[in-house]
């Protein structure tokens, strides 16, 4: 559901890519500064992914924060038409960095850095495990934690691969960790520039 700030009329797009591309086609006749899209848990990655592909200034604003300026402004109830509404108020009205697209690098890069947070918290919740099992499961959790250990160098390498590759990332990289006074930011700390 679009809607174009100030107004209130709403418009549907279907969250596909046949929908995605005719929401390209009326959001580059109307030219705007930002599109507000709202973080749904993922499901909205392949229509941010295909706004940055057309250099469409996306920003992606927090359910919690636009929630929140409903309530503060008395908008308590919550219908698909009043939350869009309020998202392209919050684009509008909230002081948010200026949008800029990612590269698909970037969003790959993205990817790679939360599954390798999983990854973690999976090893690390298999380690508390293993400080307090005995018997007979034991080699039952050795065996997830090698295979974990094992995951986590993969994905290791994929980063590395990708930041070193791709200069604009390595760029980054190299800038945050030449940065006076902060501790190294190296990638195999387990600390990336882009982790946000």
């Amino acid at each position: 559901m679009v809607v174009v700030y100030p107004s209130t009329a709403t418009k549907i797009f279907a969250n596909t890519s046949k929908g995605h591309q005719q929401l390209i086609r009326q959001m580059r006749k109307l030219a705007p500064s930002r599109i507000g899209v709202e973080g749904t848990g993922g499901l909205q990655r392949a229509l941010v992914a295909a706004l940055e592909d057309h250099q469409l200034p996306i920003i992606v604003a927090n359910p919690r924060q636009v929630r929140d300026l409903a309530k503060g402004t008395g908008q308590l109830t919550k219908t698909d038409p009043i939350d869009a509404a309020v998202l392209v108020h919050f684009a509008a009205v909230v002081y948010l960095p200026e949008p800029r697209p990612r590269t698909a690098n970037e969003r790959a890069l993205q990817e790679l850095l939360q599954r390798r947070r999983q990854l973690r918290d999976m090893h690390s919740a298999e380690e508390c495990r293993r400080s307090r099992l005995t018997g007979r499961n034991l080699p039952s959790l050795e065996r997830s934690l090698a295979f974990l250990t094992t995951e986590l160098r993969m994905i290791e390498a994929e980063i590395t691969a990708l930041m070193h590759d791709d200069p604009l990332l390595s760029q980054k990289d190299t800038l945050l960790q030449s940065t006076p006074g902060e501790l190294p930011m190296r990638l195999a700390a387990g600390h990336s520039p882009l982790s946000n």
